[in-house]
């Protein structure tokens, strides 16, 4: 039997180079857990590549691996640099990804330009400043903070589904930040407090999270919402089954649960949302228990 390390390795070299050999490619970077050699169980093929084109999104399975490519506009290889690149948070209404936390420790497969190479070399550097990366904790943490005293005016659902963003965005990763490292592996956020009792209890409970019933649960109900929406997600759901099968039930429902959030009106998803029947009540009780979310990310 094939080693799983050696068979994503491989998808990996392979789906890189294919990228490579396009003619409108400028870079190709192997990133995730396998670029930064921080595979586990779950573990996929993550790639971005640059190319002279638009932006686009490129998926799909081999060999019982999930991959998936972020194609980018070779003009990001020229951002301007200096020491407040990355360092303020994105903002709440906000969906993009860094450069920071995509391509911090990946693997160069193809850059001969060099851009591709440097502009990781100055991302793997502010990981490492240790003092950069806690003073971008404490910005993060003080930006969610802002979030929760303007989520107090928002209607009740907006602000329960606002404040679990600020819980994930500015006060978990704030945690790791802290730690000198980016949050990674999305699916399994909760499991990854267990270290933290408190914090991962609380986490839990603002997302609605309750193990294997939760997700059983969560997954019957998403059989209920209209077929358009249950297209458009089949594929995060199928993406997200090897987790589930080893056990990650509240990562993988925390994670479908916040960008389905993201990507649809809420009333059209209410069933899968964990809400309980007074939301005002539950935005008081859900904002304070964000708070301390982000109290404890910074004393931690």
């Amino acid at each position: 039997m094939s080693n799983p390390i050696e068979v994503l390795e491989k998808i990996a070299i392979n789906k890189a180079q294919s990228y490579a050999e396009r003619p409108d490619t400028v870079a190709v970077a192997i990133t995730g857990s396998i670029g930064r050699g921080m595979t586990w169980e779950g573990s996929d093929v993550d790639l971005w590549v640059y190319r002279n084109g638009e932006r686009a999104f490129e998926d799909g399975w081999e060999q019982g691996i999930y991959w998936e490519a972020d194609i980018e506009s070779a003009t990001l290889l020229d951002i301007q640099m200096d020491d407040h690149t990355w360092l303020r948070p994105h903002t709440l209404e906000g969906d993009e990804i860094s450069l920071l936390e995509a391509l911090w420790g990946c693997r160069v497969y193809y850059d001969p330009t060099g851009k591709l190479t440097s502009l990781k070399k100055v991302i793997d550097s502010r990981v490492a400043h240790k003092r950069w990366m806690r003073h971008r904790a404490e910005l993060f943490i003080s930006y969610g903070r802002g979030c929760l005293a303007g989520l107090q005016y928002a209607d009740a659902l907006t602000a329960i589904l606002m404040a679990r963003v600020v819980a994930t965005d500015y006060g978990i990763t704030a945690y790791w930040m802290r730690r000198g490292k980016l949050l990674t592996s999305a699916l399994r956020v909760p499991e990854r407090l267990a270290d933290e009792p408190e914090l991962q209890r609380l986490y839990c409970e603002v997302f609605g999270l309750k193990g294997k019933v939760g997700a059983d649960e969560f997954l019957e109900n998403l059989k209920h919402l209209p077929m358009q929406i249950q297209d458009a997600i089949e594929g995060d759901v199928e993406e997200c089954k090897p987790a589930m099968a080893l056990g990650y039930h509240d990562g993988v429902i925390r994670h479908l649960r916040q960008i389905m959030a993201a990507d649809f009106q809420p009333e059209e998803i209410l069933p899968i949302l964990a809400l309980g029947d007074d939301l005002e009540t539950q935005k008081g009780e859900l904002l304070e228990k964000v708070g301390v979310i982000l109290d404890l990310c910074e004393a931690l």
